[in-house]
């Protein structure tokens, strides 16, 4: 926000503050958190989440597990080809996604002075 308040998914900002040597163990990677489209994210994280020995699931909001449960029986068969294909399952956007001061931001929000801006290409990560 222009405030400065951070805003968004209460799973991501807490992810952050968990220390690294936690974070190595989990199946979900934070970059997760970040896409845009909320039907691609729970596709995204219920097809890594299916593809991983997991042991726990842990959510601040409830109606999250919910959503996953569905998520998975309503795409079962695009979720286990793309597990079998070794894809992600989603096509991933032509445009590059754009970091406004290190957050994810849209392509035509505005700029101000001295604003960090990086371009990060469809494939991104460590």
């Amino acid at each position: 926000m222009p405030s400065g308040l951070p805003y968004g998914s209460a799973s991501g900002m807490l992810y952050q503050q968990i220390p690294r040597i936690v974070r190595s163990a989990y199946a979900i990677p934070y970059i997760a958190s970040e896409i845009r489209n909320y039907d691609q994210r729970y596709f995204v994280v219920t097809r890594l989440a299916l593809a991983a020995r997991v042991s726990y699931i842990g959510s601040p909001n409830p109606s999250t597990l919910i959503r996953l449960a569905e998520t998975g029986a309503s795409h079962a068969e695009q979720i286990i080809a793309a597990i079998h294909d070794g894809r992600l399952g989603i096509e991933l956007p032509e445009q590059p996604a754009v970091a406004v001061n290190r957050t994810y931001a849209m392509l035509d929000e505005p700029l101000g002075a001295g604003d960090e801006v990086a371009f990060i290409p469809p494939v991104a990560g460590g």
